[in-house]
């Protein structure tokens, strides 16, 4: 049985979904106001015991669900669940709209790569924008240049800045490396957003390097840039974002158990700087972002996104190039 009693929108696919929690071992962020990523429905499923899950959008909405149905949560509706039972044991189906056919790789929002660096360089920025300019929403453009990169953001961002996601990838002085995500321009980028999409842009170089190392030709720089990346997120993370948000009236719960996790992510980055073939370790990051990707995108962005308002834009320009 499903409660309410609501089908998923048509052409929503599974892509995800969460460990076993119980009353013990679940996100603290869950039992708070929260709501999802944008676009992202939820299926709550029992395996045992009781849990109550409450609307928070005014209605008064409030359901016990039981072993054997289904708690349906529609993409942004403030909500809370909360054990109900000692035994209560539940996890978390996620879907979002199935953009495109058939296969896994198909799936994947297209990715093309512009080098700049082989272009004169007057010629370099009307490239840029000829080739972003017929991108469509959702597909991402990987740019290589040997310019500063905050200056290229600078001349190319503003006039577009509701249209694109600007990621940073590599920062040196022979490689410079930034994916330019295109987007639905209906309002501003919140920062769960950006921070979102860089979670699939280290998904795809996490992808890149594994077929690499699993072919015995290393990581290249796929994996050079995958630990980049991931020690820039986190440190943004850890140094601007959560502490404003504390500091802000948020809860700290759950940013102390995403610090915890980014210890252990950082014992794996370090053991690929030393070992890049080692696909183990590889498989072993990529379970450890699932989980933790999915506590961020479901339950912490969510919080952080309501709690910030007026801070939005100084922040992903901040993730964007640096302050």
């Amino acid at each position: 049985m499903r409660k309410p009693a609501m089908p998923l929108p048509a052409s929503y696919v599974r892509f995800s979904r969460t460990p076993v929690f119980d009353g013990g071992h679940m996100p603290p962020g869950l039992c708070e106001s929260h709501h999802t990523t944008h676009g992202v429905w939820v299926e709550i499923v029992i395996e045992r015991g009781a849990l109550e899950y409450r609307w928070l959008d005014g209605s008064g909405r409030c359901w016990q669900l039981v072993a054997g149905e289904i708690g349906v949560i529609p993409a942004g509706l403030p909500h809370r669940v909360t054990p109900a039972s000692e035994d209560t044991r539940f996890y978390l189906r996620l879907y979002r709209k199935d953009v495109a056919p058939a296969s896994q790789a198909d799936r994947d929002p297209p990715r093309q790569t512009l080098d700049l660096r082989r272009l004169p360089m007057r010629l370099r920025d009307r490239a840029l924008s000829d080739v972003f300019d017929v991108l469509l929403s959702g597909q991402a453009l990987t740019v290589v240049d040997d310019r500063d990169l905050r200056a290229l953001f600078e001349r190319f961002v503003p006039p577009r800045r509701l249209a694109l996601l600007w990621l940073m990838q590599a920062d040196s002085p022979a490689r410079r490396v930034v994916s330019v995500c295109r987007r639905e321009a209906r309002h501003a980028a919140r920062i769960g957003e950006v921070l979102q999409a860089d979670h699939a842009r280290l998904d795809a170089l996490l992808d890149a390097a594994t077929a690499r190392a699993e072919s015995g030709e290393g990581g290249g720089d796929a994996l050079g840039d995958l630990i980049w990346g991931l020690r820039r997120h986190m440190a943004f993370e850890e140094q601007r974002l959560f502490p404003l948000f504390v500091a802000s009236g948020g809860t700290a719960a759950p940013t102390r158990v995403m610090r915890d996790e980014h210890v252990d992510i950082e014992k794996r980055l370090g053991r690929l700087a030393g070992a890049p073939a080692d696909v183990e370790t590889l498989a072993g990051l990529r379970d450890q972002l699932e989980r933790h990707n999915f506590k961020e995108e479901g339950v912490l962005y969510p919080l952080i996104d309501a709690n910030l308002d007026g801070h939005h834009a100084a922040l992903v320009e901040a993730f964007s190039v640096g302050d």
